[in-house]
């Protein structure tokens, strides 16, 4: 993650994507030869150009309207250019093909809600990283976030929710216990080669509805938080839900929060045995892998645990290696008892550090950041590279050579 963004300038950043392919789904289009303006109603261009479900741009178009709510699950747009979706205050845009090298840029006053009814994959390349400002999702089904840069400062809500209506698939052959009919399933979230600016809420939040999400993936990004009092992935939404995550990946990236009064869990579940109820543990063949490796962590959260209500049993795989917590309390928490674990070279300064998790610094081996992420400079404008016994910690992007 090299570089950044500004709307309307260069989009900018760095990855690769494995889960979800970001390849169009059909085959390549013929960009239409009438013109078409920038500026104009993406909702107008659809019904003039697009052809069995294919909406093929020219080049030249680079920016496009979407003044009311507009439904895409059955549209694919293919555009060679970089291209900007300005959004008008409220509006919902419903994806349900993946939408490759195109910006959105909601509204800060009323911000616009992007809801995935199907598998998308929602992406930028590497030398054209998309730009997401005021702008949340709402999910059904799985969802990539790919080469992105986010500016989260005008969202309250968290940032992806899965649906209030619930997913369209229910007791799959996945559950192993009775209860688990009870669940909705889903694949993956993956999050990588992202940057996150001014995050006030849940990165992920079940919305209070039984979700059971297989796979959480975190990966190569920087995420910067304003968070006071919000869990960072949340599956707790009411005390009766039945959230629940089996396999956890979040590796070399920089997770940091400048709200210094912050109280919360970066990780909660509502109930311990909601793994089980919904994947199983006790037939011998369910395993939860939870990797948490080569991450900075500063101040998620001072002034909760690391973890609660997080699985605690033999089937729990928990690695935890080269990772720098500063402000980071109880990590025991979230690696609790009863799990299988590898914890190995880990650094941690300030209060709640434990001499099972990390070995303890006198000091932070680096400035800790009180500003938020400059979305127009290198790595965001930060510098986190480690000096001591941790030098050789944390995301790698800081390791000196």
């Amino acid at each position: 993650m090299k570089k950044s963004l500004i709307f309307g300038a260069a989009l900018m950043l760095v990855g690769a994507f494995s889960f979800q392919s970001c390849a169009n789904e059909s085959k390549p289009g013929v960009p239409t030869e009438a013109a078409i303006d920038n500026g104009t109603e993406l909702a107008d261009v659809i019904v003039s150009h697009a052809k069995d479900g294919v909406l093929a741009l020219p080049k030249s178009v680079v920016e496009l309207n979407v003044s009311a709510d507009l439904d895409l699950s059955q549209v694919e747009i293919q555009n060679d250019s970089p291209l900007i979706l300005n959004v008008a205050g409220g509006v919902k845009i419903t994806l349900g093909k993946n939408l490759n090298n195109v910006s959105i840029n909601g509204n800060a006053e009323a911000p616009a809600t992007i809801e995935a009814t199907e598998t998308v994959g929602i992406c930028g390349t590497e030398d054209s990283p998309i730009g997401i400002a005021n702008a949340k999702f709402v999910i059904a089904d799985n969802l990539a976030l790919e080469n992105a840069v986010i500016d989260a400062t005008a969202i309250a809500d968290p940032l992806i929710a899965l649906s209030a209506e619930g997913g369209k698939v229910k007791n799959q052959d996945v559950y192993t216990d009775a209860a688990a009919t009870d669940f909705n399933l889903l694949g993956e979230v993956a999050i990588k080669n992202v940057m996150i600016k001014n995050l006030k809420n849940s990165i992920i939040s079940t919305n209070g509805q039984d979700w059971a999400l297989v796979s959480f993936i975190i990966e190569n990004s920087i995420i910067q938080l304003d968070n006071k009092d919000k869990n960072f992935i949340a599956f707790d939404a009411t005390a009766n839900s039945k959230g629940a995550i089996k396999n956890i990946s979040i590796t070399n990236s920089t997770i940091y929060n400048i709200n210094e009064t912050s109280s919360a869990f970066f990780i909660r579940f509502a109930n311990a045995s909601n793994a089980a109820k919904a994947f199983g543990t006790n037939n011998g063949t369910s395993t939860y892998d939870w990797v948490f490796t080569n991450n900075t962590l500063i101040n998620t959260f001072k002034g909760k645990n690391f973890g609660n209500n997080t699985v605690n049993n033999s089937k729990t795989n928990i690695t935890m290696t080269g990772n720098i917590y500063v402000d980071v309390k109880n990590i025991s928490k979230f690696a609790q008892g009863n799990c299988t674990k590898v914890i190995e070279n880990n650094f941690g300064f300030g209060e709640g550090q434990e001499a099972s998790m990390s070995t303890k610094l006198e000091a932070a081996p680096f400035t800790v950041p009180t500003n938020a992420l400059d979305l127009t400079a290198e790595n965001g404008g930060l510098n986190l590279t480690p000096s001591g016994d941790a030098a050789k910690a944390g995301d790698p992007r800081w390791i000196a050579e």
